[in-house]
């Protein structure tokens, strides 16, 4: 059996996500934290997809903030797609911009600031290390 970690077409990766019941509220439409959740899962999914760190490096990458904003509502039973890509890199810091999207219909945009950190105990931030930075394939 294969586990499904989604597509990668250039620097953004494509995560697909059917809605279960235990991930809606009692409408029927998904609770507004579970975006969050899908949307890491997304992330994550693309780092392992692209083989981003974390290899022999003794940090990793926090979320700093995260803003997002609702324009539809997902419902149980449908089929989404998480649109994630990188933008704004900066010594320690990036930006991942996620789209969610009910085949042509957008229903949230995420945006959140990532910080990398040591994994020393200090939890400072660190340079991001070449290992971890999101190139064309």
């Amino acid at each position: 059996m294969n586990i499904n970690l989604g597509k990668v077409e250039g620097t953004h990766h494509f995560f697909p996500v059917h809605v279960f019941y235990n991930m809606t509220d009692a409408g029927g439409i998904v609770y507004h934290a579970n975006y969050l959740r899908i949307c890491e899962e997304a992330r994550v999914s693309m780092c392992i997809m692209m083989k981003l760190g974390p290899g022999d490096v003794n940090g990793e990458f926090v979320v700093r903030s995260a803003h997002l904003d609702y324009m539809k509502p997902a419902k149980y039973g449908d089929d989404l797609v998480i649109e994630t890509w990188y933008e704004n890199a900066r010594r320690t810091s990036a930006e991942a911009v996620q789209i969610i999207r009910r085949g042509e219909d957008i229903i949230a945009k995420v945006r959140l600031v990532v910080v990398f950190v040591s994994l020393d105990g200090t939890f400072t931030p660190t340079p991001i290390p070449e290992s971890y930075k999101v190139r064309d394939q």
